[in-house]
């Protein structure tokens, strides 16, 4: 594991990243690229539902 801080983020905050590859080798390929669709939706939804609104963040109306 290795220790990451983000650009542009104010409080610092650091994440962990796991250094380990998934080993795609024994998958056959038409099933990694839908393995790989799966795992972005997935990665998608996880960081749509953290995602906090602040109020300088919502449009004016």
């Amino acid at each position: 594991m290795r220790e990451v801080t983000l650009k542009n983020n104010t409080s610092n905050r650091k994440i962990f990243v796991d250094d380990e590859k998934p080993d795609l080798s024994l998958i056959p390929q038409k099933d990694v690229d839908l393995y790989i669709a799966l795992l972005e939706l997935e990665m998608y939804e996880h960081f749509k539902k953290r995602r906090k609104r602040k109020a300088r963040d919502r449009p004016e109306d």
